[in-house]
């Protein structure tokens, strides 16, 4: 079609707002601003435009989403859903102060359609969410969904969209409930959209959850399509995951694969990833280098996202090397801010790492109870190790600590309850039957190969896998007999076959 034909503008713009619904934001780029060099301003071109930035947020351009959102607020009166896509671009462009002075403008605008209340309040709630006012966030995700109006697609996305948001905020109930929902409409409309935002979900909530068997699972069944469909913030979220529980079981080859691709470019996501990043180079004895990382991703007014669990692990390395002024600055930093930190995963990191700083053990138990409440397995199962390593009288307290240790396969952390059981002089619960019936068939067929010496992608090649399913059945595996690497799993294979 000529480029100055009328209808070409009309069939990009379609293009592009179908490419973006069907969760191709990559492809849905190029369409759209070919669209936007056409149109004049009014209600299709605003509709283009709202997809093309939040295409190109979606695969990691914010720096061209923030100069897009600029270009047409510059043109004059633009709709609720640009504006408030703008204010989350705010953030992602560290101009946080401006974007806190939106939030209120923003929600007072008119709006003129369901479709773009939607697109409103799930930004709103992204954006008080990056600024940590968390109870808004959920209020705003409320809204989204009310928008929809009862139309299956309005509603997937705000549920899709916004479960996203609550379950890395450390939402575990909020984010379950409107994941559950989404799938429920998925099977009704058949639809596929907004999968990496659901995926990403449902990962999430499986790793705070203490389900890490499920999230490993998730991620090599949802990998491929998230990559296809190049959705940075999603791929960025299942690396930062999965890299975190390789790193905890202590699968440190693993681990370095993927502490070796890039680190992600959007804002909140690249400080999940430095998160589980700063935790393999402890294991691999950098801890300097960690510490330099960590430092670099808290923010100078720790308005970065994540910047309790950051600062967290900072006091924690400082206290573990006797930098105890150090420990105590940045403990005073994290307490001039907790009050404002709402989230269950924010109020157990900030109360664990001031209970062990001041050896208070009342607040090592709310850190257990935020966490219990707040359906952070893993992180009630720390708490539970500090409040037993600083208490004598916390035995049934470490035993649960333990036992939450061995079943997500944290070996490490395991033997650490273990060790402070035997000091208190308290039995060690018995680690599981190492029987080969333990295995599922599939797993003893990896588990042999692997005794026998072969390479991961030998052995998928061989059983007609792909190399990531190798993985999670090792994942398994190593849970399962309680190992950390092919050596042991080796000896463990052949201890059985002696007996």
């Amino acid at each position: 079609m000529p480029r100055n034909a009328p209808e070409r503008a009309e069939l990009l713009a379609l293009q592009c707002r179908v490419l973006a619904r069907a969760s191709r934001p990559a492809l849905a780029v190029e369409p759209g601003l070919a669209a936007l060099e056409f149109l004049d301003a009014g209600p299709e071109r605003a509709r283009v435009a709202t997809a093309v930035i939040s295409s190109l947020f979606s695969v990691g351009r914010t720096a061209e989403a923030m100069e897009l959102a600029d270009a047409e607020v510059a043109r004059g009166s633009v709709p609720a859903s640009l504006e408030a896509q703008r204010a989350v671009l705010l953030v992602y462009n560290d101009r946080h102060d401006d974007a806190v002075s939106e939030v209120a403008r923003i929600e007072a605008l008119p709006i003129s359609s369901p479709a773009e209340g939607v697109i409103v309040f799930e930004h709103l709630a992204m954006l008080t969410s990056l600024l940590f006012q968390h109870d808004r966030t959920v209020e705003f995700a409320n809204r989204a969904l009310s928008c929809s109006d009862g139309q299956p697609m309005l509603e997937l996305q705000a549920l899709s969209v916004c479960a996203s948001i609550t379950a890395l905020a450390g939402l575990v109930h909020d984010a379950s409930w409107r994941v559950r929902r989404a799938e429920e409409l998925v099977d009704q409309v058949g639809s596929h959209g907004f999968r990496a935002e659901r995926a990403a979900s449902r990962v999430a909530l499986d790793w705070l959850g203490g389900r890490w068997d499920a999230a490993l699972d998730g991620i090599g069944r949802w990998l491929p399509d998230v990559e296809a469909t190049q959705a940075d913030q999603a791929l960025g979220v299942l690396h930062a995951i999965e890299l975190s529980i390789r790193t905890w079981r202590g699968e440190l080859d693993v681990a370095a694969r993927l502490a070796a691709l890039p680190a992600p470019q959007s804002v909140n996501i690249s400080k999940l990833h430095a998160i589980a990043l700063a935790e393999y180079l402890i294991a691999r004895g950098e801890v300097d280098e960690a510490y330099a990382l960590l430092k670099a991703n808290v923010g100078s007014q720790l308005e970065a996202a994540y910047s309790c669990v950051l600062v967290a692990r900072m006091i924690e390395l400082d206290l573990e090397r006797g930098r105890t002024t150090d420990a105590l600055d940045a403990l005073a930093r994290l307490s001039d801010v907790s009050s404002t930190r709402v989230s269950p995963w924010s109020r157990t990191t900030v109360r664990r790492v001031t209970g062990v700083a001041r050896r208070d053990q009342d607040l090592l138990r709310e850190a257990v109870s935020e966490a219990a409440l707040g359906g952070l397995e893993f992180e009630k199962a720390r708490a539970q190790l500090a409040l037993g390593e600083a208490s004598d009288d916390e035995v049934p307290v470490l035993v649960e600590a333990y036992t939450a240790f061995q079943r997500l396969g944290a070996h490490g952390l395991r033997r650490q309850a273990g060790n402070r059981l035997r000091v208190l002089g308290a039995k060690v619960p018995r680690a599981r039957s190492k029987a080969p019936g333990l295995l599922s068939e599939a797993e003893e067929n990896v588990a042999r190969l692997v005794q026998q010496g072969m390479r991961n992608r030998d052995i998928a090649a061989a059983l007609h896998y792909s190399p990531r399913t190798i993985e999670v059945y090792l994942s398994r595996i190593y849970a399962k007999l309680h190992v950390s690497s092919r050596l042991e799993l080796a000896r463990v294979l052949d201890a059985m076959q002696q007996r």
